[in-house]
């Protein structure tokens, strides 16, 4: 029996999480999300292999999206979840700055 993917939304804005949330929801996936950077930390760290991907906003106050995937990255229990960047960054040197990051980032 394939078990579903759950995924960790973050992402300040609640419209976009509510709008997010819902649409995965649709699809079957399993769904928590957090409002900022550091809430996601403590939910990843809290419980390691409880998400398959984190879909997360790249600019928030306090921690970024950039930053909490470097911290993932450098934990033996994190650095295997995929991470899907989402961000209004459009000019070619900051997208490449997002995947330079390495692995997990989509």
């Amino acid at each position: 029996m394939n078990k579903t993917p759950h995924i960790l939304v973050v992402d300040d804005e609640p419209d976009n999480r509510i709008i997010l949330e819902n649409y995965l929801r649709d699809a079957h996936y399993e769904v928590e999300s957090a409002r900022h950077g550091e809430q996601a930390w403590y939910m990843l760290i809290a419980n390691p292999a409880h998400y398959d991907i984190v879909l997360m906003d790249w600019m928030m106050p306090g921690q970024s999206g950039l930053e909490i995937l470097q911290q993932m990255q450098q934990h033996p229990q994190l650095r295997h979840i995929q991470v899907i960047m989402q961000t209004a960054r459009a000019r070619v040197e900051e997208i490449r700055k997002g995947l330079m990051r390495g692995p997990g980032i989509i």
